[in-house]
């Protein structure tokens, strides 16, 4: 009897309140006028609560200019446990301004990122952002260019929309800085060879890195030529191979600062494999602070925490800041240096000793 149990109109509601059904329309959908009297609205908003009737949302928006829906579009972002908080930073600041989101997860580009728009579009969603797992560039379909639209740890190539990107740079400089603030001189860094499809052209989030660690040298007064930048593939193989090379070597470094929190894991292989204890006979620093590995790991693994949270909590903001259209312009994001116990401080008689 239940599953058959007729919901509530707003008919029902108006018959309640002694009303007409515009009058209950206009209350309860926030357009009423002062023409309506304060004791009316509480006696439509008291039938309202009696019968249990909601509104529904998304008639509604199909009949107004705003649906109150902002549209996210995202890669494989939400499959990641850590970059999955873009959505969450999102969703919460989307609530707090009394919106709800509307999610499309997407394995790839093209006519169905383009089909999604238009979906959305149909849905009357007052904005859309479009979200990456990593910092990248990226291709828009054209039917973006309507509609208010935020990237979120992406860019596109025309550099058309507003992006809220991490600091990657500022990330790197803050790893480089602790290790040789700690007494490190000698140190290697793990990057990433991979290339973007299509053009070839390095990730942006690797070229940065690479700068904000050699910048960190430089501004340090320290000289950069025991600092090795060593490009490989993410591999858990060829992470464990050249990190058994590097620290095989007589000129073996005092800490190796990585790409991202995988790399570091196979680091930690390689080390234990040698019989190298972790941070006794090496300092690691990873990159990212994915939970599941940096927490897990013996020692607790010193990273950098990308500022996904607020990366997402940035870009709904962004949409209620700024009036449309909006200049395409990039907002940086400064990524947090997480402090565990695979990094100690070495002393210049020790450094000189290894060095």
């Amino acid at each position: 009897m239940g599953a058959n149990r007729k919901l509530p109109t707003m008919t029902d509601v108006a018959r309640l309140a002694g009303v007409s059904q515009s009058t209950v329309s206009l209350v309860l959908r926030g357009k009423a006028g002062d023409n309506i009297p304060e004791a009316t609205r509480d006696r439509i908003f008291q039938a309202s609560s009696e019968l249990g009737y909601r509104v529904n949302k998304l008639a509604s928006a199909l009949n107004s200019t705003g649906s109150g829906i902002i549209g996210m579009l995202t890669d494989e972002l939400i499959t990641t446990n850590f970059a999955g908080a873009i959505v969450k930073g999102a969703q919460e600041r989307a609530l707090g301004k009394n919106k709800i989101l509307m999610l499309a997860a997407l394995e790839n580009e093209g006519r169905l990122v383009e089909k999604s728009v238009d979906m959305m579009i149909g849905y009357r969603v007052d904005s859309i952002l479009y979200a990456s797992m990593y910092h990248r560039r990226i291709e828009l379909p054209s039917n973006l260019k309507d509609i208010p639209t935020v990237l979120v740890n992406c860019f596109d190539s025309e550099n058309r929309y507003p992006a809220i990107l991490p600091d990657d740079y500022s990330g790197a400089y803050q790893a480089a800085s602790y290790l040789i603030e700690c007494g490190h001189r000698n140190v290697v860094y793990l990057s990433n060879e991979k290339r973007e499809t299509g053009n070839g052209e390095r990730l942006p989030a690797t070229l940065l890195r690479e700068r904000g660690f050699k910048a960190a040298f430089e501004d340090h007064g320290v000289s950069s030529e025991t600092a090795a930048i060593i490009p490989i593939t993410i591999t858990g193989h060829d992470v464990f191979e050249a990190a058994t090379d590097i620290l095989s070597s007589a000129d073996r470094p005092t800490a190796v600062m990585c790409y991202n929190d995988r790399m570091a894991m196979g680091v930690y292989s390689a080390a234990n494999a040698l019989g190298l204890k972790i941070p006794e006979d090496l300092s690691v620093i990873g990159y990212d602070n994915q939970t599941v590995i940096a927490e897990f790991l013996v020692p607790f693994l010193t990273t950098i925490e990308l500022p996904h949270y607020e990366m997402g909590d940035q870009a709904v903001s962004y949409l209620f800041r700024h009036q449309y259209p909006f200049d395409a312009e990039q907002i940086l994001i400064s990524p947090k240096l997480i402090i565990r116990s695979s990094v100690r401080s070495i002393g210049e008689e020790e450094f000189n000793d290894r060095g």
